[in-house]
């Protein structure tokens, strides 16, 4: 009987490998239904900041108080919903489901 080749598990094949499932996987449990909800909890304050900051470049509430809270968030929040979609809820979420994305293959890399 001839011998089976077998490839051991720390090749850096299989290590990148595990690394784009791993991000597949999260994406794909994270993309689905992203404007489908409301805004829940500090979503709302987020998303109405982002889209002042992309409009009139201040990252403004209704109310008119300036919202300074994780502004690098606002920010890419802002950028994001000015290529994707000013009206688009899922464009004020896409930041959060990537970095969500990417957290998974981020530690496994960090534990090896």
């Amino acid at each position: 009987m001839p011998a089976v080749s077998q490839r051991p598990l720390n090749t850096p094949r299989f290590y990148w490998t595990a690394v784009a499932f791993l991000f597949v996987f999260a994406a794909a449990v994270r993309a689905p239904d992203l404007g489908k909800l409301g805004f829940l909890g500090d979503e709302e304050l987020t998303a109405l900041s982002a889209r002042s900051l992309a409009t009139t470049g201040v990252a403004r509430l209704p109310s008119g108080l300036e919202y300074r809270r994780a502004f690098p968030y606002t920010w890419a929040n802002a950028q994001t919903a000015t290529v994707l979609g000013i009206d688009d809820e899922a464009s004020y979420r896409t930041v959060s489901a990537v970095l969500g994305s990417i957290t998974p293959p981020a530690l496994f890399i960090i534990a090896q």
